[in-house]
């Protein structure tokens, strides 16, 4: 109902498919003769036989195919609700491919990925689609008519399953990140001596993690990862996300806090203590960037590493949280007899880095970045500090199983639980 309050010529809209994992009862009562395809998908559930517990549906993506023959990617963070779309820190990537020329076959592995995430779906009804004449075609069927072939981007997806590792064409998660950093990242310092970048996870959510995964993590986030470097035993990952204070001062206040689900038993972990950054710049530090959210929940989800002059070796824009269930990790399957990379989530992402865009350079966005008009410079709208301050003493992340905070937000509320 949202949607089409926001949007109501989707409507008219001849095809239209949702997929999703929760809507409220009576969601799509609206839509109803029009030409609208409901597909719910659920892996806690089951997907064909097996059943994934704590797995859903959590990627955000847009798919918009026009009369003229173009197609347009959306790939985001925000659920389509107000709050999400009004209120609270969101990012997406946006790209428009043409249809590919007849007889010109242009196979591109972001075509494949793409593809391949939607079999998983299972939907195989077949349609007209916007600008076709001929036969119908499935989704599938229809995305492959596309040249994506003029792509800035990786993508990178999670589908639930136990996935093969060794000799497979397709990779998952935190792996699919491993593979883009190492195939599109610039090393900013040869193996063998210090290395002084950062590597910042941004999220709105939490799972119950160890150190162990989280160097995992970081070894596939890592474009100078060297294996014989004992630094690689060190944790340096700086772990962005709200403060108890940022989510009370919010515009939103305490009831923001509901779309950053963090138990307190997650956040309290002592491996993670010293890797906390904050969501808005310190008290007394510089906040002049139009662009930082401060105020607002952060609802987006960001994987990054940056030297110290700020540029980007690469980036991710994605719909994974900070879980094992979005990112994936790797396990002993009895069943299989091997290794396999395990998923509950639906998830995507896009991975970008200079090299991918054709640029010299990818820095954050900010005035001076932009009143140079450097061509060789690509620019990043980020809506956070892209080197993040570090936890002050007084700051402890935020938890919203909390009964009760010392401090009322501005509708007077002490917690969660009061809204």
């Amino acid at each position: 109902a949202y949607l089409l309050n926001e949007v109501p010529e989707l409507i008219s809209v001849p095809h239209c498919v949702v997929f999703y994992n929760h809507a409220p009862p009576g969601s799509f009562v609206p839509w109803q003769g029009s030409g609208l395809d409901v597909v719910q998908l659920n892996p806690s559930e089951g997907i064909g036989t097996r059943r994934l517990p704590y797995g859903c549906h959590h990627t955000k993506m847009f798919i918009v195919g026009f009369s003229d023959g173009t197609l347009r990617l959306i790939i985001h963070t925000a659920n389509l609700r107000y709050d999400d779309i009004h209120v609270k820190a969101q990012t997406a990537y946006i790209q428009d491919f043409p249809l590919a020329q007849d007889g010109v076959n242009v196979r591109t592995e972001f075509e494949d990925d793409l593809v391949s995430y939607f079999d998983t779906y299972n939907y195989t009804n077949k349609r007209h689609w916007a600008g076709m004449c001929g036969s119908k075609e499935s989704l599938s069927e229809r995305i492959r008519r596309y040249d994506f072939s003029s792509a800035k981007a990786v993508l990178i997806p999670s589908t639930p399953g136990y996935h093969k590792i060794h000799g497979s064409k397709r990779m998952y998660g935190h792996l699919k990140i491993r593979k883009a950093v190492r195939e599109h990242a610039t090393r900013s310092c040869p193996a063998g001596t210090d290395d002084t970048s950062s590597i910042i996870c941004q999220f709105s959510s939490i799972g119950s993690l160890s150190k162990k995964y989280l160097l995992d993590l970081q070894c596939s986030m890592d474009a100078n990862f060297d294996i014989k470097s004992e630094a690689r035993k060190v944790l340096r990952l700086k772990l962005v996300f709200p403060t108890v204070e940022e989510v009370r001062t919010s515009i939103e206040g305490y009831a923001g806090g509901g779309s950053v689900p963090a138990p307190s038993k997650n956040v309290t972990k002592d491996f993670l203590q010293s890797l906390w950054h904050r969501w808005s710049p310190s008290r007394g530090g510089s906040n002049d960037n139009p662009l930082f959210k401060g105020n607002h929940i952060p609802h987006l989800k960001t994987f990054y590493q940056c030297d110290n002059d700020q540029s980007f070796l690469w980036l991710v824009l994605a719909s994974h949280n900070l879980s094992k269930a979005a990112l994936g990790e790797v396990v002993n399957s009895a069943k299989y007899g091997e290794q396999r990379f395990f998923v509950r989530h639906w998830e995507m992402g896009v991975f970008i880095s200079s090299r991918l865009l054709g640029k010299e350079r990818l820095v954050p966005w900010s005035r001076d970045a932009i009143s140079s008009q450097n061509a060789s410079i690509a620019t990043i709208p980020l809506p956070f500090k892209s080197l993040p301050d570090a936890y002050e003493k007084s700051d402890e992340p935020w938890k919203w199983d909390v009964k009760s905070h010392p401090n009322p937000d501005k509708f007077g509320r002490f917690s969660l639980h009061d809204c």
